[in-house]
């Protein structure tokens, strides 16, 4: 959830990267330290509340764009060939998208950082290669909704895909 105006009963969690990651490069990463870079976001339920019809409906949404975007993410495409093949936000929820459809592991959306298609025009060039470590993002919200949901996930590109480096549900029980 987003900030203040969170549901009560529900919050964000977010663990931070560890110190001694921060001397890794920030685009690639040795795979027997990978793990280490990874971090969480993801939603909680505090007590027995379950989603409403909204928030399972934008949490849904949220899911397929992180689903989506894994399954196109592997070495050797292009920065704009992801693009191309990334799934696209419903124009109802774009005034509050996270700007990054993906960005490599850090405090502040390191590179690399390939916006999502609506804002790709500013985006440099690129090529994902293996052993990149990249945060795959989606934040799903509608301009005058209350709340939006935000899940992040950060994955290792291996010579075939991208692998997720938690092993947080994402479902919401």
């Amino acid at each position: 959830m987003c900030g203040k105006r969170a549901a009560p009963g529900w919050v964000s969690l977010r663990r931070p990267t560890p110190e001694r990651c921060s001397t890794l490069e920030p685009e690639r990463v040795d795979p027997e330290l990978a793990t280490e870079a990874s971090t969480v976001t993801s939603l909680l339920a505090i007590g027995h509340r379950r989603l409403s019809n909204k928030q399972r409906e934008l949490y849904d949404v949220a899911l397929s764009q992180i689903n989506h975007n894994l399954a196109i993410l592997k070495p050797g495409i292009t920065f704009a060939e992801f693009n191309d093949k990334s799934w696209r936000i419903p124009e109802k929820y774009q005034a509050r998208r996270y700007s990054s459809a993906l960005h490599g592991v850090g405090m502040a959306d390191e590179w690399p950082s390939v916006p999502t298609h609506v804002d790709f025009a500013r985006a440099s060039s690129g090529v994902f290669e293996e052993n990149m470590c990249v945060c795959v993002e989606s934040l799903i919200g509608e301009e005058a909704g209350g709340e939006c949901i935000k899940l992040e996930t950060q994955v290792l590109l291996t010579s075939k895909d991208a692998v997720r480096l938690d092993s947080f549900p994402w479902e919401v029980t």
